[in-house]
């Protein structure tokens, strides 16, 4: 794939928020998504903007330790009845609420995540997700165990870059030579030439 064809990020982002917050299952009464904002900072209020697109999506809470963030995304896409928040676990703990989407810093994502799918309810959080190879397997294990219970949540994870030809190359590469041991260092790039130069 040529790295023009590539899906552009916000595309991505549109794509993978519209998947969450339209998934059948988590449709509330009158089909609509009632939707809890986690995190309401520059990059939590794009997502909130992009969930604005769809229609049947309506933003019934906002959570920020910082008042002017809250309000902010109150005024600018919740419903005029959206209850803000101090605390995550306050809006984890409503059963109206539907999804969250969790664009807190990074830092916070795991715990968040994790409380969010163990509360029952569906995720959309933003990248990075976890900082190590343990911390995601075990928030993939905690997700898994969550997920078989009934009424199950899907968690939605954004990393566009994970389709680029330099992954599926570095992957196939990592197939054919097997294990890779002594790695000394590493460098990426989500620069369309970078994926090219691969």
């Amino acid at each position: 794939m040529n790295s023009s064809d590539a899906p552009h990020r916000r595309q991505f982002v549109r794509a993978a928020l519209a998947t969450a917050a339209s998934y059948g299952r988590i449709l509330g009464a009158n089909d609509r998504v009632r939707i809890g904002a986690i995190g309401t900072g520059g990059r939590g209020q794009y997502l909130l903007s992009q969930l604005k697109l769809a229609e049947q999506n309506d933003i019934v809470a906002c959570c920020d330790v910082y008042e002017p963030r809250r309000l902010e995304a109150k005024s600018k896409y919740a419903t005029g009845d959206a209850l803000l928040y101090l605390d995550y676990r306050e809006i984890l703990d409503r059963k109206d609420i539907d999804a969250v989407v969790i664009g807190t810093p990074d830092h916070w994502h795991v715990p968040i995540t994790i409380a969010s799918v163990r509360a029952g309810k569906d995720v959309y959080c933003e990248k990075p997700v976890t900082h190590s190879i343990e911390e995601a397997a075990f928030l993939g294990r905690r997700i898994i165990v969550l997920s078989q219970r009934p009424g199950h949540v899907q968690a939605i994870v954004e990393n566009p870059g994970m389709g680029s030809p330099a992954y599926r190359q570095t992957a196939e590469f990592h197939e054919t030579c097997g294990h890779l041991r002594g790695i000394l260092s590493a460098e990426g790039a989500l620069h369309p030439s970078a994926a090219e130069a691969v």
